[in-house]
C-alpha cells in the first residue's frame, strides 16, 4: 500500500514522527513548538489522551492557564478528572481560584499534587478581604488543615497511625 500523502504531494508525517518531534521540542524547552505539533497531531489523528496531556502541559509551560482549563473542559470524554487533577488544580491555583483548586487537588494523588496543595495553602489572600485580626488566624487554620490532611494521607498509605508506627 502506498504511503499517505499531503495535498501538496509530500508524504504525510506519522503520529510516531510527530511524537518524536514533540519530544525533541520539549527537551529543548520549546513549548510553543510542542503546542503547535500537538495541535497538528490532534487534527489529523483520532483523539489520543497522551497527545491531549502534552498539549495541556505545553499550555501550562507557556503560562496559558485559561486555555489549558478550557481544553481540559472540552476533553473530559478522553481525559478523566482524576487523571488531570494536578494540571487542572495547578491552573486554578495560578489563576488565584484557591478554593476551587483545593477541591480539585483533593481528587488527585502523588507528590506533585501534595506539593501544589501546599503551595495553594500558602497563597496569601488580598489583605482587604480579611480584617487584620483575622488574617493570621485564617492562614493558621489553612496550614493546620493541610498538615492534618497530609498526615492522614500518609497514615492511610502506610497503614498505620502515629501511635503504632515508628519511623
Amino acid at each position: 500500500m502506498a504511503p499517505k500523502r499531503k495535498i501538496d504531494g509530500s508524504p504525510a508525517e506519522s503520529l510516531a514522527q510527530r511524537l518524536s518531534r514533540m519530544s525533541l521540542a520539549a527537551s529543548a524547552q520549546d513549548f510553543s513548538q510542542v503546542l503547535h505539533l500537538a495541535n497538528e497531531a490532534l487534527k489529523s489523528s483520532p483523539p489520543n489522551p497522551q497527545l491531549m496531556r502534552d498539549k495541556v502541559v505545553a499550555l501550562i509551560k507557556l503560562d496559558k492557564y485559561k486555555d489549558a482549563l478550557s481544553f481540559l473542559d472540552e476533553s473530559t470524554t478522553f481525559l478523566s478528572a482524576k487523571d488531570t487533577a494536578l494540571e487542572r488544580g495547578y491552573c486554578l491555583y495560578k489563576l488565584g481560584k484557591t478554593d476551587e483548586a483545593q477541591k480539585v487537588l483533593q481528587q488527585g494523588s502523588g507528590r506533585a499534587v501534595q506539593h501544589t496543595l501546599a503551595q495553594n495553602v500558602c497563597i496569601i489572600p488580598p489583605v482587604r478581604s480579611y480584617p487584620a485580626s483575622d488574617f493570621g488566624r485564617h492562614i493558621e487554620r489553612k496550614t493546620l488543615k493541610l498538615q492534618c490532611e497530609y498526615m492522614e494521607n500518609w497514615q492511610r498509605q502506610n497503614r498505620c497511625s502515629i501511635t503504632n508506627c515508628r519511623t
